[in-house]
């Protein structure tokens, strides 16, 4: 699950072809920050793309899309969930959880074994959970 996580990370790095999730605005904060927009109407709303950048990834995990400026070594505890499916066997898929204030990360090794379902499932919920910060 590391090498899955760092070869996401790689991939993020090197500008590869790596797509996630436009999601809808529920704000339109008046600034350049919507990377798509279909409109300002009902009908067809505003919808926002993922930071899909290393940094981007960094600010997700940790609330700041740089390292330290004082030196400190930037870690990021990384959690392993084992028990999902024992807490609830009849869902179908749980997402990682992010503790940026203090650079904590849960994966849910159940729904994340393989490299594809590793990238899946971690780009939706990086995708989805940029609305959490306000860039």
């Amino acid at each position: 699950m590391v090498d899955h996580f760092q070869d996401l990370l790689i991939s993020l790095e090197d500008d590869e072809q790596v797509t996630g999730y436009t999601e809808a605005l529920a704000w339109n904060d008046g600034q350049d920050s919507i990377a798509n927009t279909e409109g300002n109407d009902k009908e067809t709303g505003s919808y926002q793309s993922p930071d899909l950048t290393l940094a981007g990834a960094l600010g997700w995990l940790t609330g700041q899309k740089h390292v330290p400026i004082n030196e400190d070594n930037l870690k990021i505890h990384v959690d392993f969930d084992h028990d999902c499916m024992t807490r609830n066997n009849l869902h179908t898929v749980c997402f990682p959880v992010v503790g940026a204030c203090v650079r904590n990360v849960t994966l849910p090794v159940e729904h994340m074994k393989t490299s594809d379902d590793f990238k899946r499932v971690f780009l939706i919920a990086f995708s989805k959970g940029q609305s959490f910060g306000n860039r």
